[in-house]
């Protein structure tokens, strides 16, 4: 690790399985099976990028806006779009993957939970810098940093 890498709080947020949808992302429960959550550390850090294709370095993960909103290290950066948390559930997340309904309907479920935690979702849509997905893309879980 290096000394820019003391910023980091060991919260794991970063290495949740994200899915992306119209452009926005949001942050799912399920963690990369390589974070220890006692330690709060990735178990296979030094070779995490060839482990795991899906891992990114710090760079990427900012620019992808992997990183929560709280996160040192995008604090200073006024126009991150971080991963919206706490709108898929372990539930939802079943769902998606069963595919148990189509894209506007999901869309329509992430907008009305989104609203249930005064989150608008077209204000959302217009700030995101990521580019438009056509369809549900899912993220390994694991994009360390």
């Amino acid at each position: 690790m290096d000394d820019s890498e003391d910023l980091c709080r060991r919260c794991g947020k970063c290495c949740r399985e994200k899915i992306q949808l119209n452009g926005l992302l949001f942050a799912t429960p399920v963690m990369c099976k390589y974070y220890d959550s006692e330690t709060g550390l990735c178990t296979v850090y030094e070779r995490r990028h060839e482990v795991n294709p899906q891992c990114l370095d710090r760079q990427s993960a900012i620019e992808r806006g992997v990183f929560p909103a709280d996160c040192p290290y995008v604090r200073d950066i006024a126009d991150y779009a971080a991963p919206i948390e706490g709108v898929i559930d372990a539930d939802l997340l079943e769902r998606i993957d069963n595919l148990d309904f189509t894209e506007a309907e999901l869309w329509r479920l992430l907008s009305e939970r989104m609203k249930k935690q005064g989150i608008s979702p077209r204000k959302l849509r217009g700030r995101s810098r990521r580019k438009s997905a056509q369809t549900v893309e899912k993220t390994s879980p694991g994009e360390c940093t």
